[in-house]
C-alpha cells in the first residue's frame, strides 16, 4: 500500500510500514547515516540521520521512524545541518588525529561526512581515546582508540554471520566494543570472515598487514620469494584498472612482480584443478554409501563456522586442502623448503588464518610464509612504482599455466557448486556444458541442483554467504535427500571477498567469465598435468588431510 508524504515541499510516494530513510533512498534523496545498514535491524544510535517534522518542529531519525500519510519532513534544514553538524564535531573531539597513516584514509566515512557538512575547525575539546589496540587474531587488528561506537560492526557479527564475536559493554562514556572479558579476537568465536572491516566506517577495524615483511626481504640475493595470485585477486585488479581479460591481466601481473624482484609467479588455479579432481574422485568413492552426505568448502571461515556452530556435523566436511594450501605445500617441496618463501594473494582476512593452523605446517614451518590481500597487494605494487596497465607481459610459470576454466569459474558466484557438476558429470562421460548447469551462477542464497552419478540419484545444495547458511544449514544437514552441501561465506563466492578491492563485483564476475566462456579445457579433471599426478600417493599427501579433524 502507498501513502503520500511531503519532503522537502515535494510529494513522493511511500510504503505502508517502511521508514522515513528507507522511503528517501528509493527516491534517490541522500541522507547521511553512519549506524544503519539496510539488511540490519535499525538502531537510531548516530542520529545523522535525523530529519525535521514541519509540524512539529521536532527532529526524528530517519532510520527507525516508520513514514506515516501526510507527513511533512525537511532533510536539510539549518535546524537538521546543526544538529548533524555538532554529532560529527563531538565524534572528531576524542577521535585520533592520525589520518594521514590511517588505512582508512580518503576512504574514512567519518572523514567523507566532516568534509560534506563543511567541518573546518574544532568546536569541542576533550581528552583523546586511548582504547587498546588487539593485535591477537592472525587476519585483522581492532584499534579501539578510533572506534564511533557505531554498532555495525556488532550488527553484522550477531546477526548475519551469527558468532556474535564482539559487543557493546559498560556504559555511558565508558561503552566499548570488545571481545566477552576483553581477552582478545583470537580468544573468541571470531571465524576471521572480515566483515566487519568491510562495513566499519573508519579504521577501528582493518587488515593485519604484512607489506612491511615483505618488502624487507624483496632484492636479498639469498632468499627466493613465489607468489600465488588468486583468480578472484586477479579479476578484482582488471575491474579497477578497465581491463576485462582475465589472462592479459594475469600477465601484466607476472610481468609486474617478476620486475619488483619476485622469483616465481604462479596461480591457485592448477592447484583448484586438483582440488577438484581429488573432490570428484572422493565423491565417486562415497556416493555408494547409503547414508552418502558431504558439506564440501574451501572457505576456511566457513569451514570454521561448521566446526564452532555444529561440531556434531563436522565429519561430513570433506578433507581437502584449499588450492592456497595446495599450490604452497608443491612449491615447497620443488624447492625443499630452503630460502624459498611463499606469498599468497588472497581475498579474504581468512586465509591469512588458514595459512597458520597447525594442519598446515610441514616440519613445523607453514606451507604458506605470508597471505596478502588484494588491497595488500595493489599498495606494494604502487611502492615500487607499478602502474596498470603494465607495458610488458609474462606467462605463468610451469606446470601451474595449465588450468581449466573451471578452476577461475569456482571463485564467481555459484560457480564452485557448477564446476563440482560439471567435473563429476566428466567422469561419466555426459555434457556437462548444458545451459541449465549456468543457473548455479544466479545471484540467490539458496541454489539446488539434482543429477545421476553412478546410477544414484544425487542432490546439491549450494548456500551462499553466512546469512543463508546460518539460515538453511541445519535444515539441509539433516535431511535424508540431500546428498553434497557447498558453503560460501562470502555473498557472491570469493569474488565479493572481504578484502577484495572497492570495484563493482559484477565488473570482476565478468572478467572471470570471459575466460570461463574462451578457456580450452573446460573441467579439472581432463587437464593433462592432474590426470598425470593421479596416483594416490601423488595426489593424496598434497590434496588431503588425514582427518576431519584436522581441517
Amino acid at each position: 500500500m502507498q501513502v503520500e508524504i511531503t519532503v522537502n515541499r515535494t510529494k513522493i510516494q511511500a510504503r505502508k510500514g517502511e521508514t522515513i530513510l528507507t522511503a528517501l533512498q528509493r527516491n534517490g534523496i541522500k541522507i547521511p547515516t553512519l549506524c544503519n545498514l539496510p539488511e540490519l535491524t535499525p538502531t537510531g544510535a548516530c542520529r545523522l540521520c535525523v530529519v525535521e517534522d514541519e509540524d512539529t518542529r521536532h527532529l526524528i531519525p530517519a532510520c527507525s521512524t516508520p513514514v506515516q500519510t501526510g507527513m511533512k519532513i525537511l532533510t536539510h534544514s539549518p535546524k537538521v545541518i546543526r544538529s548533524r553538524q555538532t554529532i560529527i564535531d563531538l565524534l572528531l573531539t576524542n577521535h585520533p588525529d592520525d589520518c594521514l597513516y590511517c588505512d582508512k584514509n580518503r576512504r574514512c566515512e567519518l572523514q567523507s561526512l566532516s568534509e560534506e557538512l563543511y567541518i573546518r575547525e574544532r568546536l569541542f575539546t576533550g581528552v583523546k581515546k586511548k582504547g587498546k589496540t588487539d593485535r591477537s587474531s592472525q587476519g585483522l587488528v581492532f584499534d579501539m582508540s578510533k572506534c564511533i561506537l557505531c554498532g555495525r560492526c556488532v550488527k553484522v557479527c550477531s546477526e548475519i554471520i551469527g558468532v556474535a564475536a564482539i559487543d557493546h559493554v559498560y556504559r555511558g562514556k565508558r561503552s566499548v566494543v570488545d571481545t566477552v572479558l576483553g581477552k582478545g579476537l583470537y580468544y573468541s568465536s571470531c571465524i576471521q570472515c572480515g566483515q566487519c572491516i568491510n562495513i566499519c566506517p573508519t579504521g577501528a577495524l582493518r587488515e593485519k598487514s604484512a607489506i612491511e615483511q615483505i618488502a624487507a626481504k624483496i632484492g636479498q640475493e639469498s632468499v627466493k620469494i613465489s607468489v600465488i595470485l588468486s583468480a578472484s585477486s586477479v579479476a578484482s585488479i582488471a575491474a579497477v584498472f578497465g581491463i576485462r581479460k582475465f589472462e592479459e591481466m594475469t600477465e601484466m601481473l607476472v610481468a609486474a612482480l617478476k620486475d619488483t624482484g619476485f622469483s616465481t609467479i604462479v596461480t591457485d588455479s592448477f592447484a583448484s584443478d586438483l582440488y577438484f579432481a581429488d573432490a570428484t574422485s572422493l565423491i565417486c568413492e562415497r556416493i555408494v554409501q547409503p547414508d552418502f552426505k558431504m558439506v564440501i568448502s574451501d572457505c576456511p571461515a566457513a569451514i570454521q563456522w561448521v566446526k564452532q556452530k555444529h561440531p556434531e556435523f563436522a565429519h561430513f566436511l570433506v578433507p581437502l586442502r584449499s588450492p592456497q594450501q595446495i599450490t604452497g605445500r608443491m612449491l615447497k617441496r620443488e624447492t625443499n623448503g630452503s630460502n624459498n618463501i611463499v606469498v599468497a594473494v588472497m581475498p579474504c582476512i581468512a586465509r591469512k588464518t588458514e595459512a597458520l593452523q597447525p594442519n598446515n605446517l610441514t616440519r613445523g614451518l607453514p606451507d604458506i610464509d605470508f597471505v596478502v590481500t588484494t588491497h595488500e597487494l595493489l599498495h606494494l605494487l604502487r611502492t615500487r612504482g607499478v602502474t596498470m596497465p603494465f607495458p610488458k607481459r609474462c606467462t605463468v610459470d610451469k606446470p601451474y599455466n595449465i588450468y581449466s576454466s573451471c578452476s577461475v569459474l569456482h571463485e564467481y558466484n555459484g560457480g564452485f557448486a557448477e564446476s563440482l557438476v560439471r567435473n563429476l558429470l566428466s567422469t561419466e562421460g555426459k555434457n556437462s556444458f548444458d545451459s541449465k548447469y549456468t543457473e548455479l551462477r544466479v545471484n540467490k542464497p539458496v541454489k539446488t541442483f539434482e543429477t545421476s552419478i553412478s546410477g544414484r540419484n544425487l542432490k546439491l545444495v549450494s548456500l551462499n554467504g553466512m546469512q543463508a547458511i546460518n539460515e538453511y544449514f541445519l535444515k539441509y544437514v539433516t535431511d535424508n535427500s540431500v546428498h553434497i552441501i557447498e558453503i560460501s561465506s562470502c555473498v557472491g563466492g570469493c569474488i565479493n571477498g572481504s578484502s577484495q578491492l572497492d570495484s563493482e563485483a559484477s565488473i570482476s564476475g565478468k572478467v572471470l567469465l570471459d575466460f570461463e566462456s574462451s578457456g580450452l579445457l573446460r573441467n579439472s579433471v581432463q587437464n593433462a598435468i592432474v590426470k598425470g599426478m593421479s596416483s594416490d600417493n601423488v595426489v593424496k599427501p598434497i590434496t588431503r588431510y588425514e582427518s576431519n579433524s584436522e581441517l
